[in-house]
């Protein structure tokens, strides 16, 4: 039985695992890390790795969501060109929030596959949590860009449902002809901007 850790070394080792994870992440894609892989980085057991995580989809997720949180933050950070009418402004932030996502390292690998795996893996409550955080996102947005003087014209529950579906499409680029899919996410981005703004 592993031995008992202190505060302190808890918050040093899951540190370490979500480092770790984020390499790894960033070079492998999730199917092809193992527990071991992740405990190796942190200097703990296999066995101790449980101690942490539930499973290392639950380690995921957690790297994931603290993705999503300094991600939106820099999102609201930059609503789009402030002299621009407001379905420009609306269009080029949800240009940059794909471009955001689609060039950090966290994503390189991530595709279908692995959202399915962390689908089936993960509690459900977890799942919940994700959507969730989404929606407070949207609440968020909304109320940034009408400080801005952009009115939207959606629900935050529907406009994180449509950002959601965005997502979706984006993870299923590589099945589109690699001649049209930038058009055809291009396109999307405009109807959604036009429809909400």
């Amino acid at each position: 039985m592993p031995r008992g850790f202190s505060e302190q070394e808890r918050a040093t080792i899951r540190a370490g695992l979500q480092a770790r994870a984020r390499e790894l992440l960033a070079s492998y894609g999730m199917r092809k890390i193992s527990v071991e892989d992740l405990t190796a980085g942190a200097g703990i057991s296999k066995g101790a790795f449980y101690l942490f995580y539930g499973s290392k989809e639950e380690l995921f997720f957690e790297v994931i969501q603290q993705f999503e949180a300094e991600y939106q933050a820099a999102l609201l950070g930059a609503l789009g060109p402030p002299d621009s009418p407001p379905r420009e402004r609306v269009r080029a932030f949800i240009e940059r929030a794909m471009t955001l996502w689609r060039s950090h390292p966290l994503f390189r690998h991530f595709g279908q596959a692995d959202l399915e795996l962390l689908t089936r893996r993960l509690p459900p409550e977890k799942m919940a949590e994700g959507l969730r955080s989404d929606d407070a996102f949207a609440v968020r947005l909304i109320a940034a860009w009408a400080a801005d003087g952009v009115e939207i014209h959606v629900s935050p529950q529907l406009l994180a449902g449509l950002l959601r579906a965005l997502f979706f499409v984006g993870l299923h680029a590589d099945e589109l002809d690699p001649q049209v899919a930038p058009q055809v996410i291009e396109r999307m981005i405009a109807m959604l901007a036009n429809d909400i703004a």
